[in-house]
């Protein structure tokens, strides 16, 4: 006799940032769960007419159609009424948010930013056997700061980088300047690109523009 074959666990991601979705699909990855992904809240709408979830992350603030009014018209079909709906935000903690967001139907709110980096390198130590003790005291002292702290303190690619250089044996005292070559790394890309696509006056006339026009000093 065939052992059953149980069917993935479905769970919607909505957030109109393509890198927030990156970013919480490999969080989130793992085996037995499916993520699917929407960049609005007609497409999320569109998901759901096909795909049966057992969760959705919605995030807050979107152009056109926002987290509240998705989860209201969520809510309002019978087919997705009973959908547990999870709100990502990346603003400060707001009662008056909090309690629309409860009443939109909300189990709870989420708090961003998450660097998409960082999950990312995690998956990839993971899949190559380097996530032992020092990703694990990384991920313990982002938990602690979080506690102490009250805040959404996410872990940067930066130290992810240090705990994965860590994990392969490298000695501490040098294990720091991994994370200043990534971010020189980083600066070619971004004289690369302004090379290609040169956008810097542009940005230092609009903020001029916008602090009230030139200094005359």
């Amino acid at each position: 006799m065939s052992p059953i074959v149980q069917p993935d666990i479905k769970l919607l991601v909505v957030d109109d940032v393509a890198q927030n979705l990156v970013a919480i699909t490999a969080l989130l990855a793992r085996p037995g769960l499916t993520v699917l992904t929407a960049q609005s809240g007609t497409e999320a709408l569109e998901r759901l007419l096909v795909d049966e979830v057992a969760v959705a992350l919605v995030d807050v603030q979107m152009p056109g159609m926002d987290g509240f009014e998705l989860a209201e018209l969520i809510r309002g079909t019978e087919r997705t009424r009973h959908t547990p709906l999870i709100f990502l935000t990346a603003g400060a903690s707001d009662p008056n948010r909090a309690f629309r967001g409860y009443e939109a139907g909300a189990v709870d709110f989420l708090h961003k930013p998450i660097d998409p980096r960082t999950p990312r390198l995690f998956q990839i130590a993971a899949e190559n056997g380097l996530s032992s003790h020092y990703v694990a005291l990384m991920q313990a002292v982002q938990e602690e700061a979080e506690r102490v702290s009250g805040k959404s303190l996410p872990i940067n690619a930066t130290g992810a980088i240090g705990a994965i250089a860590a994990e392969f044996g490298f000695p501490w005292k040098i294990i720091r300047g991994f994370g200043v070559m990534a971010r020189a790394i980083g600066l070619v890309g971004h004289i690369l690109e302004e090379i290609d696509d040169p956008m810097a006056v542009e940005i230092w006339q609009r903020v001029e523009k916008e602090a009230g026009g030139p200094r005359r000093d």
